[in-house]
């Protein structure tokens, strides 16, 4: 969250002064004051210090304990893409307040920059960034850009173009959602008959003529696949969804059946 720097400098002064220490700047022979915020043990036993310099900058500290590298490098913060988000924001959170600090201090953390960093980095830390997207971290901008084909992204861009267009008369999407839905599918309902193993087929002749959406069943315990299938070229994608609904699903496979269809990966 972005704070002015007068706004950083206040948080600053609720730190205890005898927290703060005198560091070296990487790049540089000037001496800053340094306040270690958060310490973070790596997979590999290594713990990691992040903290903050007198400006209010985040930065990280070498393993000397008497240099720090400069603003903006954020090569540092990449081990913490190994933990999970939601353990690292408590962490920061209450690292943040028992220095005494406002909280609103941690929502400077560069946690999105992590991400997109991860994201451009080597396979490793791709994955590990692809990781915390998928455990539900909130996209920005340039995370969607770097992720194009994500589910989390697509039905970011569809949600935005519903509110772009959600003016206007456009049903088919929700005819579609709506058509689909089979309550038996649904968690916690009563599956299908597991001795019929019998598809559950519905052809949406009204809203997509060409489009059939079938739930292959797959036995006691493992629950349905749902299939769309494009009945003039014979084109389908399918996924196993269990018991979720239907509408949980429904819109990444059309947009894939769509992809494959228009000759795009998928």
């Amino acid at each position: 969250m972005p704070l002015t720097a007068k706004n950083r400098l206040t948080m600053l002064r609720g730190a205890p002064p005898e927290a703060w220490c005198s560091v070296i700047l990487d790049g540089s022979h000037v001496e800053r004051r340094w306040l270690t915020v958060l310490q973070h043990q790596t997979g590999a036993g290594l713990t990691l210090r992040f903290g903050l310099l007198d400006d209010g900058a985040w930065s990280a500290l070498h393993a000397d304990g008497h240099r720090v590298f400069a603003p903006g490098n954020l090569v540092p913060f990449l081990p913490l893409l190994e933990s999970l988000w939601t353990d690292l924001s408590r962490n920061i959170l209450a690292a943040v307040r028992a220095l005494g600090m406002p909280e609103a201090l941690s929502w400077t953390f560069p946690l999105d920059d992590i991400v997109v960093l991860g994201l451009e980095s080597s396979e490793h830390w791709r994955a590990k960034a692809e990781g915390w997207i998928s455990a539900g971290y909130p996209l920005n901008d340039q995370m969607a850009a770097l992720l194009p084909r994500h589910r989390r992204s697509r039905a970011r861009e569809r949600q935005r173009m519903a509110e772009i267009f959600g003016a206007h008369e456009t049903p088919l999407r929700t005819e579609l959602d709506r058509s689909v839905v089979d309550p038996r599918h649904k968690r916690g309902g009563a599956p299908c008959d597991p001795r019929e193993q019998q598809h559950h087929s519905v052809t949406l002749e009204r809203v997509l003529p060409d489009i059939q959406v079938s739930r292959p069943w797959r036995g006691p315990g493992k629950g349905v696949a749902l299939k769309l299938r494009h009945l003039s070229t014979g084109v389908e994608v399918e996924r196993f969804i269990g018991y979720d609904g239907d509408e949980q699903h429904l819109s990444d496979l059309l947009d894939e059946l769509l992809a494959r269809l228009n000759g795009r990966p998928a």
